[in-house]
């Protein structure tokens, strides 16, 4: 992974950083072809919007100083300035390397998204039993649709705080991995796992199914918790 601060730390060449991108995107790349998601999207994601900030923030102080007055543009019948600073060669060599990065880093975004939509179509989400009022904690099944391997996780709503603005994440604790009988139903398995856990109450329980063969840890989860927290979403909108 590239560090967080790696267009200003290291060797100033451009040729050298270059290098160093390429080769993170490389790895992404070998990552993708094998479907294999995450940490790599989110690496993307964080360099993108790392990138676009601090161009951002270039294009800000640009407009903060002073400049003359260049003419006039007959065509659009405007005053034409310029500015009166010169960026230096280190601000240069990082502005070249942000329009070098943004568009390569952009792409791999792309073609992670893509294998998103892919996984996220598979997924069919369904509730086990009644659903209770209180559904910020409950079970969760993950399996194949055309397997009777069952991945039984605890999942639990959580805050997480990030640059001082709150986002709703999901954590998911895998209880067990079962193969589940012909003659068992899920709600026989929801009934054993909330005595085996000694839940005081029925949890709210979810079945996610795929049809597709997906890397589970790398791809699978990381999709089906996002899954898990849109179809909350739309629950609560059916309540209001």
């Amino acid at each position: 992974m590239l560090e967080e601060n790696w267009l200003y730390e290291g060797t100033p060449d451009f040729e050298y950083k270059k290098y160093r991108l390429l080769a993170f995107l490389k790895r992404i790349d070998t990552a993708f072809d094998s479907r294999k998601l995450y940490p790599s999207l989110s690496q993307l994601l964080q360099q993108y919007a790392y990138l676009t900030a601090v161009k951002k923030e270039k294009m800000r102080m640009q407009e903060a100083f002073p400049k003359s007055l260049k003419g006039f543009n007959k065509d659009q019948f405007d005053l034409e300035y310029e500015s009166l600073h010169e960026d230096s060669e280190i601000v240069e060599l990082i502005a070249r390397l942000i329009d070098f990065s943004v568009p390569k880093i952009k792409n791999s975004i792309l073609l992670g998204q893509e294998i998103y939509d892919d996984v996220e179509q598979s997924i069919n989400v369904q509730s086990i039993g009644i659903s209770p009022l209180y559904a910020k904690e409950g079970l969760v099944f993950v399996k194949p649709s055309e397997a009777r391997l069952v991945h039984l996780f605890q999942y639990k709503m959580e805050h997480v705080i990030r640059a001082g603005e709150y986002f709703r994440g999901i954590h998911l604790k895998l209880v067990e991995t079962i193969i589940k009988s012909i003659g068992e139903t899920f709600e026989g398995v929801k009934q054993r796992l909330t005595k085996k856990l000694k839940l005081d109450i029925i949890p709210a329980t979810f079945l996610l199914e795929y049809d597709r063969v997906f890397p589970f840890k790398e791809t699978m989860i990381p999709v089906a918790k996002r899954t898990l927290l849109l179809h909350f979403a739309d629950i609560e909108k059916t309540k209001l």
